[in-house]
């Protein structure tokens, strides 16, 4: 994090087997809608290479000059 407030995510994700590419395309789907969101800067899946039916998503987003998130990333789950 940085003086902006910055929030950088990575997840792991072990679908089963039988539910990984419904699974690939549930992140296709996610990635041009987060992306679009204010203060997203980066969201991007990738498959391990060392592992097999293992997804990983990576992301980077940044809160307003006022410290209030933008981002559903830097919001948080609700409480």
């Amino acid at each position: 994090m940085d003086d902006r407030g910055g929030l950088f995510l990575f997840a792991t994700i072990r679908p089963k087997p039988e539910h990984l590419d419904k699974a690939r395309a549930a992140i296709d789907d996610l990635i041009p809608k987060t992306l679009a969101e204010p203060g997203c800067h980066l969201f991007a899946a990738f498959e391990s290479g060392s592992e097999d039916d293992v997804l990983h998503l990576s992301g980077l987003c940044y809160a307003s000059p006022l410290g209030q998130p933008r981002h559903l990333l830097c919001r948080g789950p609700d409480l």
